[in-house]
């Protein structure tokens, strides 16, 4: 668990570097990300993946999270009289999490590589 901790500071601090640089590196990380990283990533992990009955009940789980995001984001959208571009902006980060950059590492530091697989 203190080597997950020390990986996310880690995660950090390239992070802060980065910005110290005051170089734009993100196109760059988000081009390798999208098209190199994750592709592999998933094709490795979902590979040696055992998938059993048990595991496909979190997919309606997932489904229902995102309906319920959807629904929070146009209420809160509505209550806070957004145009129609935020409104719908705002709907999809409600209901869409950011998995890939952000969620992901913190899986694999938190609860090691076997987990992965699950996460994708």
């Amino acid at each position: 668990m203190f080597s997950g901790i020390f990986i996310i500071f880690c995660f950090l601090m390239i992070g802060f570097a980065m910005k110290i640089a005051k170089k734009d590196y993100s196109d760059v990380l988000i081009h390798y990300s999208v098209i190199i990283a994750f592709p592999a990533l998933i094709v490795e992990k979902l590979y040696s993946l055992k998938i059993e009955t048990k595991d496909f009940f979190i997919v309606p789980i997932a489904m229902f999270s995102i309906v319920i995001g959807l629904l929070i984001g146009f209420l809160l959208s509505k209550v806070m009289r957004l145009s129609r571009q935020n409104s719908a902006i705002f709907i999809l980060a409600c209901a869409l999490g950011n998995t890939s950059f952000i969620g992901l590492p913190y899986i694999e530091a938190l609860f090691g590589t076997h987990a992965m697989g699950y996460a994708l």
